[in-house]
């Protein structure tokens, strides 16, 4: 866009037509004006586009962020079991499943000889 900004300066329009000898130089002169500026009209139109499509992607990233996060709030409040008023769980035949614990793996240690060193 800034390229075409700056094509379409006058000085510039005449300097593409500086070495063309014609008879009609302003014609030349309003046919390269026009195609310039038909060309800034279709960048614009697909930036305009671009940005359209940007602000729609981005109201569905968040559209679909706030569903990932209701949804585990969902999911964590689901698994944990309901109490009664006694305090025992309501559903005692289901069993609970424990989160997996997370390991860490260890690293083999190199031995180094002195002659290494």
């Amino acid at each position: 866009m800034k390229q075409l900004d700056e094509d379409l300066k006058p000085e510039n329009i005449e300097k593409v037509f500086a070495l063309n000898g014609s008879t009609h130089p302003e014609e030349l002169r309003e046919q390269r004006r026009k195609q310039l500026e038909a060309q800034k009209a279709s960048v614009q139109s697909q930036l305009d586009q671009i940005a359209t499509s940007r602000t729609r992607l981005e109201a569905a990233i968040s559209s679909a962020e706030a569903a990932a996060y209701r949804q585990s709030a969902v999911t964590t409040t689901s698994d944990q079991p309901a109490a009664t008023s006694n305090g025992a769980s309501s559903n005692s035949s289901t069993p609970t499943v424990k989160p997996k614990s997370r390991r860490r793996t260890h690293r083999k240690r190199v031995h180094r000889t002195k002659s290494q060193e």
